[in-house]
């Protein structure tokens, strides 16, 4: 037998708590992430969208951030389908002041952040490194790189709000399939201080990545 689509392996990570929401039946109210709130870039297609829609579907209000605003809507369209919660947010995670307004807007909306799915990411095609321009190469740096950063950077300082109520930091980290990519992370805000290698933890996040293939 073959591998699960996507979609269903993502609903099956994050509800494995909660197997009586599998059938996504009804109005995601109840679950796992019930009353809490996800940010999600990349929202708009493939991972992102299978993982907003998780979220949803386990009790999550979502954020669902994508530079394609368009794309973000029809995200949201699905999880208020199923009966759950989201908005679509335009943004850019390369911008520092995109990625803060957008972080503000789903704080405006939900009124907290509990979760952040960094997810956005492009794909260098593998070719010989003498053939990858430099504009190509900056583009995967800021996007998968300068992207989680900025993100994490303004994320972080509104889930430490919640984390008195918090007693545990989670950090999910799905291998990208994109040739040089930065892993998506879930962080979960905690009592934990934070730092840069190891944000709203004192353990080391689980995250996995690939390189690009190179010949010299």
């Amino acid at each position: 037998m073959g591998r699960p689509p996507r979609r269903e392996r993502i609903r099956e990570r994050i509800m494995t708590d909660h197997p009586e929401q599998s059938s996504g039946a009804g109005a995601p109210t109840e679950g796992r992430f019930a009353d809490e709130v996800a940010f999600v870039t990349g929202a708009g297609s493939g991972i992102g969208r299978a993982t907003a829609i998780a979220f949803a579907e386990a009790g999550a209000s979502v954020a669902a951030v994508d530079r394609d605003e368009d794309a973000a809507h029809t995200t949201v369209d699905q999880i208020e389908a199923l009966g759950g919660t989201a908005k679509a947010i335009a943004c850019d995670v390369t911008s520092s002041e995109q990625i803060k307004n957008a972080v503000d807007r789903t704080a405006d909306r939900f009124g907290r952040l509990d979760y952040a799915f960094n997810n956005a990411g492009v794909e260098l095609r593998p070719r010989p490194i003498a053939d990858i321009s430099e504009d190509d190469w900056d583009r995967v740096i800021n996007i998968n790189l300068r992207g989680v950063f900025l993100s994490m950077k303004h994320e972080i300082p509104l889930m430490l709000i919640r984390a008195a109520a918090r007693s545990s930091t989670r950090h999910l980290g799905p291998a990208s399939r994109a040739s040089l990519a930065a892993p998506p992370t879930v962080l979960r805000s905690s009592g934990s201080s934070a730092s840069p290698s190891a944000p709203l933890s004192t353990t080391p996040p689980r995250v996995s990545g690939s390189t690009p293939s190179a010949r010299a």
